[in-house]
């Protein structure tokens, strides 16, 4: 068995405060990890530390880009154990997205119908937490029954019940995992 990571975060930049106004979850972003440690994780956010947009798939990391600004970055990681056949399609699945980078974008609009519930595709344009659960799902690993544009970072919680931490992700990557 092979094992892989979703980071929630609850984000102290001032979109992801705006955000929680309306939906008032725990959580404001999520990542996908493949090392425990959390060296390198991906998602769909800011490409610039001090502005919000443009926004796009990254690679990210706790020490470097908006996080490298805060001291605390409230959080928690689960923990999937995945079949190697599993494993194999999500490295995939990541892979198709950093050789092909620049032909995604982040879903304005995805994150809009989220707040109203209503669905809305776009092939290449996502944003974090419906990334990750895209990635779940085409790999075989999780399904909610529900258009990936609803998937917010709270319901990424029933993805996993082995939580390996909770708290300041700083704090847990300093140490080291």
């Amino acid at each position: 068995m092979k094992k892989i990571y979703i980071v929630l975060i609850k984000s102290p930049t001032v979109p992801a405060k705006l955000m929680n106004l309306f939906k008032r979850n725990k959580f404001t972003h999520a990542a996908l990890s493949l090392d425990e440690e959390l060296h390198s994780m991906f998602s769909f956010g800011r490409h610039w530390t001090t502005y919000p947009c443009p926004c796009g798939f990254k690679q990210e990391n706790f020490n470097e880009g908006v996080y490298g600004k805060f001291a605390d970055l409230p959080g928690t990681v689960l923990e999937l154990a995945v079949t190697e056949e599993q494993y194999k399609k999500v490295m995939e699945k990541l892979d198709e997205f950093l050789s092909r980078r620049k032909d995604y974008g982040y879903n304005y609009l995805g994150l809009l119908a989220n707040f109203f519930h209503l669905d809305y595709k776009n092939k290449n344009r996502f944003f974090c937490s419906e990334f990750v659960y895209y990635v779940l799902y085409e790999s075989g690993i999780f399904d909610l029954g529900t258009p990936r544009v609803f998937v917010s970072p709270q319901e990424l919680l029933k993805a996993s019940k082995k939580i390996v931490y909770e708290g300041n992700l700083k704090t847990y990557v300093s140490q080291g995992a």
